[in-house]
């Protein structure tokens, strides 16, 4: 490990960085946990994020973004403090109601059914009209944006200080935690939210011999977890699939478009890490869904990694 290297996000692949952030799924309230190293806040470049804030805020009308830090981040109450720790500072990210009841469903006059007694084909058997929100789930989304902006930007303006964090704990021989994942989100006016990253070589390893099929469907389920705060529709459970192979492939989806899966040139027969990327992400509640799965994933390598250290 060079002292003086500019690490990049992707170098997880081939290198064993100190984590400085990471991602988890919560039951109560439905949503994200994010750690963070007190830097990636403390030393951002206000001129940038300040300027991507407001290109963020005037595309999707969501008003200001809030950087009083570390309490207060991002839009509305879309980032909860919960507190420092050893350097680290921890948030919730709730996800918020998109579908919301208006009232009576005027196909089945509210008794939740047809004209030839089966479920109501509009409101699925509630007898309730719907419609449906998205600014509280494109302020979720936004600081998440933002975030991630930072948190990508960390290693390069902290390199010297990973690197040697790194070295020293190598060379002790001490156990620490990898960053195991790096991911990047964006939001493009005109109903485009893609994400990108990179996983390490420790997640990989990790998906290759460890991960069981237990891990993967605890991933579904933290999915339409997400999916059932979001909307009152019910979901379409089948759609919701993850295929974790044994030679580290790895591919999550909603139906047969929207997922989550390695870029092309990724040589998965390697020991290194790869980067991924995702297809058809028309949605920010896709975004949250695929993010729910990939989070609960992120905590159980995580936690597996530091019980066998």
């Amino acid at each position: 490990m060079e002292k003086d290297k500019r690490w990049q996000a992707e170098d997880i692949e081939a290198h064993r960085l100190p984590c400085w952030y990471g991602l988890g799924f919560c039951e109560d309230p439905v949503g994200l946990t994010l750690r963070t190293h007190k830097d990636v806040i403390y030393h951002t470049k206000l001129g940038e994020i300040v300027l991507h804030a407001d290109m963020l805020s005037k595309s999707f009308g969501i008003g200001m973004f809030n950087l009083d830090y570390p309490a207060r981040f991002g839009w509305g109450n879309s980032f909860v403090f919960r507190g420092e720790e050893s350097d680290f500072l921890r948030y919730d990210i709730p996800f918020p109601a998109i579908e919301i009841e208006t009232g009576v469903c005027n196909k089945c006059d509210g008794n939740g059914k047809d004209e030839w007694g089966n479920q109501c084909t509009r409101c699925f058997g509630r007898g309730k009209t719907t419609k449906h929100e998205w600014d509280a789930v494109n302020r979720t989304c936004a600081s998440l944006c933002v975030f991630l902006q930072l948190a990508e930007s960390c290693p390069i303006s902290l390199t010297v200080n990973l690197a040697y964090q790194g070295r020293k704990l190598l060379d002790s021989g001490r156990p620490f935690t990898p960053q195991l994942i790096t991911l990047r989100t964006g939001m493009i006016s005109g109903q485009s939210f893609p994400m990108e990253g990179h996983f390490s070589a420790d997640f990989v390893g990790w998906l290759r011999v460890k991960a069981s099929p237990e891990d993967g469907e605890a991933a579904r389920q933290a999915m339409l977890q997400a999916w059932r705060k979001m909307f009152i529709s019910p979901p379409y459970e089948n759609d919701f699939k993850i295929t974790i192979e044994r030679n580290g492939w790895f591919v999550m989806q909603i139906s047969n478009e929207c997922l989550i899966y390695p870029v092309q040139q990724s040589d998965i027969a390697s020991n290194w890490g790869y980067g991924w990327t995702t297809h058809y992400m028309d949605s920010p509640a896709y975004q949250l869904i695929l993010l729910a799965g990939l989070a609960e994933l992120w905590r159980r390598a995580k936690t597996f990694l530091e019980s066998d250290a």
